[in-house]
Formats: C-alpha cells, structure tokens, sequence
C-alpha cells in the first residue's frame, strides 16, 4: 500500500471468532473499503464470520479475495450482476472507482420467468453512461444450474478478472437453509468479488 502511495492500516485482534468479526465491522466503518480473504474449506467459519460481520455491520463495501488468487488486480474485464435488486444497485455504486477505471465491463444478467423494465439492464447501462463508463449487456440463461454456477462459467468463459454483485439479497437464515447465490460465489469464486449488502 505504502508503494502504492496508498492510505491503509493493519491491526492483530485478540477475540474469539464472533468477537474478531463485529471487531472487523467496526473498524471498516472507517474505511472505504474491506479487503478480505475467502474463507478455505479446512479453516472454519472463522474467516467466513469476517466475511458475513463485515458485509452486513460494517456498511461498506468489501472485496473478497479468492485463495487461489495469484496476481494484482488488473481490471481488464469487470462482471457487474444485475438483478434489479437494492444490494445490486449498491454494490454497482460502491464499485463505481473500479468500474470507472476498467478496461470493459459486462452488465451481467442471468435470465429466468421474471421480466422487468429494471431487468433489462438499459437503465442501468444509462446510469453506468452518466459516469464515463460504457457497458455492455449480456443476458445469460439460467438453464438448470444454479446462478452461481452460471454467473461463475460467465466470468471464465469471458475472462474476468472481477466481478461486482449485491451479498445477501435474502436473509442469511434462507441462504444457509437453502443455499444461495451470495454462499455459492463466497464458497466457489475465481476471481475477486466486490459485494455491497
């Protein structure tokens, strides 16, 4: 950070999983953004409780970082989910410094029954407009794969190198009894995902 001429701060906690994750929180309301890591299968719920504490207390954006990730960020293609939703429209403005400084960026919108004036992604590309940003738009059918899944091979098939999506559209609760889009990026993301709750 330093040689990036960038402001940053690192602490150590000392406090058990529940305690170092509302800890984390508080700390990111200071900052404009959380850099997280994505939670390894063998190490516990302790770095998915950071990750969930600071996306729902922290009111701020966060990036999570996948394990296998290799390289810096170079924003050459950037995915932006679209699903109409508040957390979408959040984490596209929290975004905004990425989106504005990416090379291409794909309005992403994973089709199903539902149509909608917001569904198309036009407003949102005009939004997008209005910030220097030129968007394209790709709707992609759902099939019978999961969203997750669909939104993943997306962003393999097109080379992404980030991607920007709401986090918990619905309660925690639902998503842990049913699994949702939100657990199924945090438990198989490629690239690093910008989520805004």
């Amino acid at each position: 950070m330093k040689k990036a001429g960038i402001s940053a701060e690192t602490r150590v906690l000392d406090a058990t999983f529940g305690g170092a994750a509302t800890r984390f929180a508080q700390i990111a309301r200071r900052f404009d953004l959380a850099v997280v890591g994505q939670a390894q299968r063998e190490g516990g719920a302790g770095d998915e409780l950071i990750t969930e504490g600071a996306l729902f207390e922290s009111g701020r954006p966060i990036v999570v970082v996948p394990y296998i990730q290799q390289r810096g960020l170079t924003l050459e293609r950037v995915l932006a989910c679209w699903d109409g939703s508040r957390t979408a429209a959040r984490a596209i403005g929290d975004a905004m410094p990425f989106l504005e400084r990416a090379k291409a960026v794909d309005i992403v919108i994973v089709t199903e029954e539902r149509k909608s004036e917001e569904m198309t992604g036009t407003n949102m590309r005009a939004h997008l407009a209005r910030h220097g940003v030129a968007a394209n738009v790709k709707r992609v059918t759902k099939g019978d794969i999961a969203i997750e899944d669909v939104l993943l091979s997306y962003a393999a098939d097109s080379g992404a190198d980030f991607m920007v999506m709401g986090g918990y559209g619905h309660s925690r609760l639902r998503e842990f009894i049913l699994g949702g889009v939100t657990r199924g990026i945090l438990a198989s993301m490629t690239v690093p995902v910008l989520m805004s709750h």
